[in-house]
Formats: C-alpha cells, sequence, structure tokens
C-alpha cells in the first residue's frame, strides 16, 4: 500500500515537473497575445499580463539582508520568534545512474551510510588539518574583515592563511559578497 503512494507520488511531481516546462515554453507567446488587452477570459480563466521584474542590488543592501537573516536567526534561537507555518514535504531526485539507486535492504544502506559518513568526517579532519575553519559558517564579522583585508591584501593564499579557509572557499565568499566575479 505504501509503495503505491509513493509511485502515485513520484508519477505526479513528474508530471507537474513536465507540465511546468511546457508552461515555461508557452508563456512568452501567451504574455504576447495577452498583454494588449487589459484582460482576456478563456475557459472561465481570467488571464491577465503582468511583469515581474528582479534585482541585483549593492554591497550595501546585500550586507543588510544578511544582518537581517543573522537577527532572525538569533531570534529563533532565543525564542522570540513565534513559528507562523511549518510546510512538511519530500524532495524529489531523479536518478541518474543505477548505483544511485538506494538499496531495499535499510540496514545494508545504513552501513553503508554510516562508512560514507565516516569517509566524510576523516577528510573533514585532514582539511582542518591545515584550514582550521573549512566548511565552518561565515559570521557576519567575519564577512565585514573579508571584505576590509580584501581592499588591503588581493592575494587569496594569505587570505586564506588568515583566515583558516581554503583558497576556494575565500574565492567564493569573495564572489558572494560581489568583490570578484
Amino acid at each position: 500500500m505504501n509503495e503505491d503512494i509513493l509511485k502515485r507520488y513520484v508519477h505526479l511531481k513528474r508530471l507537474i515537473k513536465n507540465l511546468q516546462k511546457e508552461l515555461d515554453d508557452i508563456s512568452p507567446n501567451v504574455y504576447s497575445i495577452v498583454s494588449p488587452y487589459k484582460k482576456l477570459i478563456v475557459e472561465g480563466a481570467n488571464l491577465q499580463a503582468n511583469i515581474c521584474k528582479s534585482w541585483v542590488y549593492s554591497n550595501e543592501v546585500d550586507l543588510l539582508k544578511k544582518i537581517l537573516e543573522q537577527k532572525k536567526q538569533d531570534e529563533i534561537k532565543k525564542g522570540i520568534a513565534k513559528l507562523k507555518k511549518e510546510t512538511k514535504f519530500v524532495s524529489l531526485f531523479e536518478v541518474k545512474k543505477e548505483s544511485d539507486v538506494l538499496p531495499i535492504n535499510q540496514e545494508k544502506h545504513d552501513n553503508q551510510v554510516d562508512s560514507v559518513k565516516q569517509e566524510n568526517i576523516k577528510k573533514l579532519e585532514i582539511i582542518r588539518g591545515k584550514y582550521p575553519k573549512a566548511y565552518q559558517k561565515w559570521s557576519l564579522e567575519d564577512d565585514l574583515k573579508l571584505e576590509q583585508k580584501f581592499q588591503e591584501d588581493t592575494n587569496i593564499k594569505n587570505l586564506a592563511e588568515e583566515f583558516q579557509r581554503q583558497p576556494g572557499a575565500i574565492r567564493a565568499r569573495l564572489k558572494k559578497l560581489r568583490l570578484i566575479e
């Protein structure tokens, strides 16, 4: 019974994905048909052309957004923020190759997961031997300090040593902060 529900769920998710792709493909044509009119009614549905714009903001605005997000997280941790809504969902990812399929034997699967976790822990320990802050979350203070230090010294290797993070992490953060392309 549960397997039937899961199969139906996967089937519906695939249908939605295909329908969304089709909608994305025809939307520009639909917009060009509807936009000259205030509204069109087709099969009982009111169609109205709209424009949604997205913006790229300055570093200052991005920094304020980050400060706001950090304050939100602080309020959650302190119990000040109240839960407005909780949505439970399942993500669906298509399996690309047979080796990606989870084994039916859950115990065997759990052992494989534990083995992978142990390998990753070992790799992380090796990386953190050289870069102690590798894979740690960047704080607002880290971002501000990185921006300041980058103005003084643009050498990624030097910044990696100072921030105790991998050079790739420094480059990625500089890109996120829009200090480099």
